[in-house]
């Protein structure tokens, strides 16, 4: 009675633009992993190795996905904030 996993995963819909996605979670921790190649470029002397280079291209990829995910779903703010001023009414009370 042993329930296969693999076979319910096979079942899922496939995702076929960013803006189909309700949140993309392949890009979530791309942040940090980008803040530590960098203090490791840092360390290193401004210089990265092969494979350094190559994780550092595809993690500013996949950012820059990110972000236009964003802008497509309409989940950022574009220009200034505009707030109203609201006039506070003071009403006369007769005494």
């Amino acid at each position: 009675m042993a329930m296969s996993i693999s076979s319910s995963v096979t079942n899922l819909p496939k995702i076929s633009t960013p803006s189909d996605m309700n949140f993309p979670t392949s890009t979530v921790n791309v942040l940090p992993h980008l803040n530590e190649l960098r203090d490791k470029w840092r360390q290193q002397n401004f210089t990265f190795t092969k494979d350094q280079q190559d994780q550092y291209d595809m993690l500013v990829q996949a950012r820059r996905e990110r972000v236009r995910w964003f802008y497509e779903t309409s989940r950022v703010q574009v220009g200034p904030k505009v707030t109203k001023k609201v006039e506070e009414v003071q009403e006369d009370q007769d005494d």
